[in-house]
C-alpha cells in the first residue's frame, strides 16, 4: 500500500514537472481574467454613477459644462436629457448611440406598435389611480403575455394599483 502510494506520487511530481509551464501559464491566464473583468466592472460602475449624478444635478440646474461632461460618459443618457428636460427631439437623435432608444424617439405612444403595451399600462395604471377597477383591468388585459409589461400588468391587476 505504501509503495503504490509513492510510485503515484512520484508519477504526479513527473506529470507536474513536465507540464509545470503550461499549468501554470493556465494559472496567470485564469487570475488575470478574474482580474480584468473585476476591474472593468468597476469602471464601468463608477462611470454609470458619476454620469447618474451629473444628470441629477442637470435636472435641477442647467450646466453647460456638465452637459459636455454627460455627453463624454453616457450620450444615451445625455440624449435622454436633451429629449425629455429640453424637448429637443433633433438633438437627440444625433446624439443616442442605441438603436432601441432611437426607435423610442422617433415613435409616438399612441398608434405605436412597439411601444402598445406601455401605452396600455400607462392608461391602466391612470384609471386605477381614479379606482376605476375594472375598467383598468380591461386595459391591462389587452398586453399580451409575451410582452416585458406583462408581469407588472398582472401585478397592477391583482393589487388594483396599491
Amino acid at each position: 500500500m505504501n509503495e503504490q502510494l509513492t510510485q503515484t506520487l512520484i508519477q504526479a511530481e513527473r506529470i507536474l514537472k513536465k507540464f509545470k509551464i503550461l499549468i501554470l501559464a493556465i494559472i496567470v491566464a485564469v487570475a488575470g481574467y478574474f482580474i480584468f473583468t473585476k476591474i472593468t466592472a468597476y469602471q464601468y460602475t463608477q462611470k454609470l454613477e458619476k454620469s447618474n449624478e451629473i444628470y441629477i444635478s442637470l435636472i435641477e440646474k442647467e450646466d453647460k459644462a456638465k452637459e459636455d461632461e454627460l455627453l463624454k460618459l453616457n450620450p444615451n443618457l445625455y440624449s435622454i436629457y436633451l429629449f425629455y428636460n429640453k424637448n429637443n427631439k433633433e438633438e437627440a437623435l444625433k446624439v443616442v448611440k442605441d438603436d432601441i432608444l432611437k426607435k423610442i424617439y422617433l415613435i409616438g405612444d399612441e398608434n405605436s406598435e412597439y411601444l402598445k403595451d406601455l401605452s396600455y399600462l400607462k392608461q391602466g395604471y391612470a384609471l386605477l389611480k381614479e379606482n376605476k377597477i375594472s375598467q383598468a383591468n380591461e386595459i391591462l388585459n389587452n398586453i399580451t403575455p409575451d410582452s416585458i409589461f406583462f408581469a407588472i400588468s398582472k401585478n397592477l391587476k391583482h393589487y388594483q394599483g396599491k
